[in-house]
């Protein structure tokens, strides 16, 4: 294939003298002096070399590759703006200085208590505050009393029959304990916890029984009081105060 820059090397219809045949070339041989026909062998599936292929011609620098310094300074002024803006757009107005106007802001508003409310706001804040509550370490501190435990069946039924029998008629506390025991089976101790459980008073107690001696018959002051302490089991305070009590 002929280059295209090359002469036809062929002579003219007539011409004389006949022009030499053309010089063979290689690829990358150098251009023979002006004048002179050549012709340049190449391989068609490779890009012609320059100057014969544009493509292979080196390509001019960007304005940014050939000044260096001044892209430099370009980019640091650019970082400079954009912090500037952000910095602005976070400070906000009040980076302005100006003053807001207390006035302006919408603050909410209650709506008005009713009668109702208003009497039971008033009775919560008159109520009196409840006591603290005590610590361990307070020494003025009541310790709570004991659970009271709760009754076996024996004694349960011990204390109903003490009930029972001071319903009827008066008895001291010796002899409820004695009628318990030896006339009902309970044992001493049941029958002693039922008499202490009902909680009796014991001097009204030496009233009754004195009242129905005298109802049966007739006692002077000693002989009544002689009858309660040794018959029916009473103190001899107990028979003094009942004695007292019936008029002797």
């Amino acid at each position: 294939m002929t280059h295209p820059d090359a002469p036809s090397g062929r002579p003219e219809q007539g011409g004389w003298p006949p022009v030499p045949p053309p010089v063979e070339l290689g690829p990358t041989d150098p251009a023979p002096p002006a004048g002179t026909p050549y012709h340049r062998n190449f391989d068609p599936s490779q890009p012609l070399p320059f100057p014969g292929d544009p493509k292979q011609a080196p390509k001019k620098p960007s304005w940014f590759a050939r000044h260096k310094v001044a892209t430099a300074v370009l980019a640091a002024v650019g970082v400079l703006v954009l912090l500037g803006g952000i910095g602005a757009a976070m400070g906000g107005s009040t980076s302005t200085g100006a003053k807001i106007d207390p006035t302006s802001i919408a603050v909410p508003t209650m709506p008005p208590l009713s009668s109702e409310q208003k009497e039971a706001n008033a009775s919560a804040s008159n109520a009196t505050p409840a006591p603290p509550a005590p610590t361990a370490g307070d020494p003025t501190t009541t310790p709570a009393p004991p659970a009271t435990p709760d009754l076996t069946v024996s004694q349960q039924n011990a204390v109903e029959s003490a009930q029972s029998y001071l319903e009827s008629q008066g008895f001291s506390r010796s002899g409820l304990v004695t009628q318990l025991a030896e006339f009902e089976g309970f044992s001493k101790a049941d029958a002693t916890f039922a008499v202490d459980r009902v909680h009796a008073d014991w001097n009204e107690q030496a009233v009754r029984v004195g009242q129905s001696y005298l109802d049966s018959g007739s006692f002077s002051r000693r002989s009544l009081i002689t009858q309660l302490v040794e018959f029916e089991g009473f103190t001899r305070a107990q028979a003094t105060y009942a004695v007292n009590k019936l008029g002797l």
